[in-house]
């Protein structure tokens, strides 16, 4: 998977609170099946720690598939379409010996229940 966007965020000097949203290009390729999606997020919450980490509450606004090639491994994510409500929580910190680099892990939840969750690593 990768994931090109931009986060747009305004966050209270204290460090709670924050809000704004996402939107970018979402790659995705499993086996023979690839797939390309214009992604948008609202940003509903976010905080910055006093270490730099940061802990971030999305909820899906659109998702919409622009290319599809091969046979997808399931059905659901890879409609042309997003289908129901989701919110994503997002953890991430920088490691003192890798900079420019962010790594967290994120889980999503659909109607309060666990859908999906992983770990992942961003490049600035």
């Amino acid at each position: 998977m990768v994931l090109n966007g931009k986060m747009v965020l305004q966050i209270p000097s204290n460090g709670d609170g924050g809000a704004g949203c996402f939107y970018g290009n979402l790659q995705v390729q499993i086996g023979d099946c690839y797939a390309e999606f214009e992604i948008s997020d609202r940003v509903i919450d976010a905080k910055v720690f006093g270490d730099g980490s940061m802990k971030i509450r999305n909820a899906v606004q659109s998702r919409q598939r622009i290319r599809l090639e091969g046979t997808p491994p399931h059905r659901d994510g890879f409609e042309p379409d997003f289908r129901g409500a989701r919110e994503i929580d997002l953890f991430f910190h920088c490691p003192p010996d890798e900079p420019g680099v962010l790594r967290g892990h994120y889980s999503s939840e659909v109607g309060g229940n666990l859908y999906s969750k992983a770990a992942g690593k961003w490049y600035r």
